[in-house]
């Protein structure tokens, strides 16, 4: 081969192998870019439906899951992106983040006393509990077990924000802001695949405790859920809007109306106003694109926006309407008084704030009655009290100036959604609650990142903070602290050891107990909880440190009405009944009226302290209550009882005059209980009932019908009215009221034929005996387990009917009755075989 040619074939060579490892590296760089976007969507599609994060456990799975979708982010922008810039955003994410650490350290005794004077007031306190000194290091939050759980939520929001911008300064914008909407999307499919199943469990298997969205779904909240829902719609109408294929872009808008729909079906004031919000938002920035120097007219898009928005409205009230309504209806101011107190405690805290995490244990000093505020229902407030008014301020300035800047530089409806979509949520947080939970944050986090980073095509100048290395140590981070604390999130939350101490003072195992206790008085010094179980299982053991736990539980939670009622507990327990009825009192005005029972069983014991208890209750308004809730729980002939009662019918109280009137029948004196319920002012149902029952029982059965009436009335009324009428001789009128029972009572045979037997029964009472016969009959027939075969014999045998009442005990005492029903089978097996050994002689046989 000829030199030249050699020599030209090497570069041809070269050029070969350079394209091949060019090659290689695109499809390493797509396969990873792929991988990356893939791990982020498993985030922001998977976190909402752990319940949203509300457990440990699911804290723990959103924060590993951020953690490696960040690393994974952070490898794409190191050979897609190196120089990406960290952003005013993830700068103040980071800051925050940084600040919420800084919250949990311990720091010395001196300057937290100089920094945080009642946090260390609140340790010391604990210590005191405890018979320990005070600690010489102590954290500046306020309740640090729930901080260090934060620092844990915040390397999840963090890691989802830089994640998001990673994969953003690569260019893939519309494919993170996809699985934004996709997660929405999801959200809403559960949760209407749960209606229509009519299920109760979420996923068939968490049932949720407290009351819950009518739409069922993985976020158990109705105003948590519907903030969620509400800031996914928009951001689907606009992914929709950017597409001109016709079959994607109706897939993408139809997936926003049921997202949309599904927000208002959630039932929530605040998700309705969101959602109105967002789409408003979205047409607004719509309308201010820089693209009309392009000729471009966007008439047609605003329109699909306006009928998005009418279409989901219009669902949404289809199915929703009524429950919207009442929630409007009867929802008053209560939260935003809640925020104003949010508020308050932020003033309170300027600088450091009560610490991330801490605002329920700060706040229950203020509010702390039957509920438990866990946040102020504003996320202003929120971060001004957790972290101090100066870093809150900055962060809302920082993301209100960052998304306004992103929607003016926006280039596509997908991204005015985003930012439409953030607009929405943020506004539905200042009334209600969504944010704060970690499996909603992260996706927030992640479409913040969407929204605000700028790509790498449309960057101008060079980066002042480089995120090269910040992306990839905050996802180490984050899975290191999972690694560490993940396990142990859940059993050292608040939740978690107040479950474990009930299991233990429930097996009385004091040694389990005192160790846990220990444990969560450290980790959580300002929560009343643990000291009102510690009061509690002292007092189970009749141990006097009883009181001091209580005492303390007193202090931390004034307006917390169960420590006095564990008190008024431990104080009858040991023989101090004067100081237990002032506890009741106190647990009375706190909303604890429940507490008055305590005091029934040594009233019955000692009926001479009746008048010693009225005096300590009160006679006002409170005090009336009280009594007459301890009078429901004595026996009604007790002397006590008596007492309690003459008091509360000169009081004037309703529960007083029916329990004498109750007595006064009991002893066959309706007169008397006549005169004690006509004394009653008003018309209240149980006053009429038992007023209608002593003219019945007086021989007035006409008053009683007049009395209650012939209208819709409550099943045990129209059975009284009907009662009445029979004994007024009116059988008709009483046949009509019975056959007004059986109609309500359709598809429940059991009802069905205790009403038969009532009718029966009033058929004896008029001497058709044939008519009960027939009553009784049926109601066999529609509940064997009732009593109509044993009346049906009875009423045979008495009118002479030997054969049907010779059947009938012949049943009863196949099915295993009574003794008795055997008996009489046998007995009047022998009576007809008398009558037919008589039938057979001839006439005149002696």
């Amino acid at each position: 081969m000829p030199p030249s040619r050699a020599s030209s074939d090497v570069p041809r060579a070269e050029r070969r192998l350079s394209q091949r490892s060019s090659a290689r590296r695109g499809r390493i760089r797509r396969v990873g870019a792929w991988t990356a976007i893939a791990l982020l969507g498993l985030l922001v599609i998977g976190a909402p439906q752990l319940l949203g994060g509300v457990f440990g456990w699911g804290i723990a799975i959103i924060t590993a899951l951020a953690g490696v979708a960040c690393l994974a982010a952070a490898w794409v922008a190191r050979t897609e992106d190196p120089q990406a810039p960290l952003g005013p955003v993830g700068l103040a994410a980071l800051l925050t983040w940084g600040w919420t650490v800084l919250q949990v350290i311990p720091w010395p005794r001196a300057l937290a006393s100089w920094l945080q004077p009642s946090a260390v007031e609140l340790v010391d306190g604990s210590a005191a509990l405890l018979d320990e000194a005070p600690p010489s290091w102590i954290a500046l939050s306020i309740a640090p077990g729930a901080t260090q759980t934060q620092v844990v939520v915040g390397a999840a929001t963090v890691a989802a924000f830089l994640a998001s911008a990673a994969l953003v300064g690569a260019g893939h914008r519309r494919r993170v802001l996809a699985t934004v909407g996709l997660s929405g999307l999801v959200m809403a499919v559960v949760g209407l695949l749960h209606a229509a199943v009519d299920a109760h469990r979420v996923f068939g298997l968490y049932e949720p405790i407290h009351d819950t969205s009518p739409l069922l779904a993985p976020l158990v909240n109705q105003n948590q859920l519907s903030g969620f829902l509400g800031m996914c719609a928009p951001l689907l109408v606009g992914l929709g809007l950017d597409r001109t294929e016709p079959r994607v872009r109706w897939a993408w808008i139809s997936a926003g109306v049921i997202v949309g729909a599904s927000t208002l079906m959630a039932v929530s004031r605040g998700g309705a106003a969101s959602l109105v919000v967002g789409f408003l938002t979205l047409a607004l920035f719509g309308s201010f694109r820089q693209r009309a120097k392009q000729g471009r007219s966007y008439g047609s898009s605003l329109l699909l926006i306006g009928a998005a928005l009418a279409t989901a409205v219009g669902l949404g009230l289809y199915v929703a309407a009524d429950a919207l309504y009442r929630d409007f209806e009867s929802s008053g101011f209560e939260k935003l008084e809640l925020s104003a107190m949010g508020l308050d405690l932020a003033l309170d805290h300027p600088f450091i704030g009560v610490g991330r995490g801490a605002f329920s244990a700060a706040f229950v000093s203020r509010l702390g009655t039957t509920t438990r505020a866990t946040n102020p229902e504003n996320l202003a407030a929120q971060w001004a009290s957790e972290w101090g008014i100066l870093v809150a301020v900055l962060l809302m300035a920082v993301l209100a100036w960052s998304i306004l800047r992103a929607a003016r530089r926006a280039k596509s409806w997908a991204h005015l959604g985003g930012a439409a979509g953030l607009v929405g949520v943020f506004a539905h947080d200042q009334v209600d609650f969504c944010l704060e939970l970690a499996g909603v944050g992260v996706v927030a986090a992640a479409l913040v990142g969407a929204v605000v980073t700028e790509s790498k095509r449309r960057r101008v100048g060079g980066a002042w903070i480089s995120a090269r290395w910040i992306t990839p140590t905050v996802g180490g981070v984050a899975l290191a602290l999972v690694a560490v604390t993940g396990a142990f999130l859940d059993e050292r939350s608040v939740y978690g050891l107040q479950r474990d101490l009930e299991s233990a003072m429930r097996a009385r195992d004091h040694e389990r107990f005192r160790a846990k206790l220990v444990e969560a008085v450290e980790i959580h010094p300002s929560e009343p909880t643990f000291a009102l179980l510690g009061g509690s299982e002292a007092g189970q053991r009749d141990d006097p440190q009883a009181l001091r736990w209580l005492n303390r539980a007193m202090t931390m939670a004034p307006g917390w009405g169960a420590p006095h009622e564990e008190a008024a507990r431990y104080l009858i327990r040991s023989g101090h009944y004067g100081q237990a009825l002032l506890e009741i009192r106190q647990a009375g005005e706190r909303d604890r009226p429940a507490a008055a029972s305590l005091a029934a069983p040594p009233l019955e014991r000692h009926p001479e302290l009746a008048s010693r208890t009225i005096r300590a209750l009160r006679s006002d308004a409170l005090g009336d209550d009280l009594l007459d809730r301890l009078a429901r729980g004595l026996p009604r002939a007790s002397p006590a009882t008596i007492e309690i009662d003459t008091h509360l019918v000169d009081r004037g109280v309703i529960g007083g005059n029916l329990r004498a009137a109750r007595r006064a029948m009991d002893d066959g004196r309706p007169e008397e209980a006549r005169e004690l319920l006509e004394r009653v002012p008003g018309d209240d149902p149980r006053v009429t009932a038992l007023l209608a029952r002593a003219h019945l029982e007086g021989g007035h059965p006409e008053r009683a019908i007049a009395l209650l009436g012939d209208g819709e009335a409550p099943d045990d009324m129209i059975e009284l009215r009907a009662r009445a009428q029979a004994a007024a001789g009116d059988e008709a009128a009483m046949l009509a009221s019975m056959e007004h029972l059986r109609g309500r009572a359709a598809g429940s045979a059991s009802r069905i034929a205790r009403i038969w037997l009532i009718e029966g029964e009033l058929q004896e009472q008029l001497g058709n005996d044939f008519a009960a016969l027939r009553a009784y009959s049926r109601a066999e027939r529609m509940d064997p387990e009732s009593e109509g075969l044993a009346r049906t014999a009875r009423v045979a045998e008495r009118i002479g009917d030997l054969g049907r009442a010779y059947r009938a005990y012949g049943d009863l005492c196949q099915r295993g009755g009574a003794p008795s029903a055997c008996r009489h089978r046998d007995h009047l097996l022998e009576q007809l075989r008398e009558s037919r050994r008589r039938a057979g002689q001839p006439v005149g046989t002696p």
